[in-house]
C-alpha cells in the first residue's frame, strides 16, 4: 500500500471541505458493535459511535471512557479520510483528558509513516483550549465537545 503523505496544505483542505454531523449521534457499548481498525480492539468501560459518515470521504468515530472519578474519564474523536472500503486514513485525533493533559489534537501532517488503519502515536499534537471543563459520561457535555471538535475540524450542525 501507499503512503500518503499529508503536507499542511492538504490538511487544511482537508479540514475546509464540507463535511455535516449526522442527525443522531448515539454512543453504544464498545463491544456491542463492530468497528474497523485501529478501533477494533475497544471494550470494557468504553462507549462508541458507529463509524459516522460526514460526507464525501470523510468519517469520524467518537469514544468516551467511563470511570468512578471524574478525573479517570476520557473522550475521543477520531477523524477519518475512507481511501476505499476497510481503509481509514487518519488525519486527526481529539482526545480529553480531564485528569491530566486537557483537550488536545493530534494531526496526521508531514509525518513519513503509513498510517492507514492505525492511530496517531508519535503525531504533532497541539493543545486547545475549553471554555470549561467537559465530563465526558454527561449528554450535555458530549454534545459540548462535538461542538468543539466540529468547529476544529471544520464539521457542521
Amino acid at each position: 500500500m501507499t503512503t500518503i503523505f499529508v503536507t499542511r496544505r492538504d490538511l487544511r483542505e482537508h479540514f475546509r471541505s464540507p463535511k455535516k454531523w449526522p442527525d443522531n449521534v448515539v454512543f453504544y457499548p464498545a463491544k456491542t458493535l463492530k468497528l474497523p481498525r485501529p478501533l477494533h480492539n475497544l471494550g470494557g468501560s468504553h462507549h462508541c459511535t458507529d463509524l459516522l459518515n460526514l460526507g464525501g470521504s470523510y468519517r469520524i468515530a467518537l469514544v468516551w471512557k467511563e470511570a468512578k472519578t471524574w478525573d479517570r474519564r476520557a473522550i475521543y474523536a477520531h477523524f477519518f479520510y475512507q481511501i476505499v472500503e476497510n481503509n481509514l486514513y487518519p488525519l486527526a485525533d481529539v482526545h480529553y483528558h480531564p485528569g491530566h493533559k486537557g483537550l488536545h489534537i493530534l494531526l496526521n501532517c508531514e509525518d513519513q509513516r503509513n498510517l492507514s488503519n492505525r492511530h496517531l502515536a508519535g503525531a504533532k499534537e497541539f493543545n486547545l483550549k475549553l471554555d470549561k471543563p467537559i465530563d465526558p459520561q454527561s449528554d450535555n457535555d458530549r454534545q459540548r465537545f462535538l461542538t468543539t471538535i466540529g468547529k476544529r475540524l471544520g464539521i457542521t450542525v
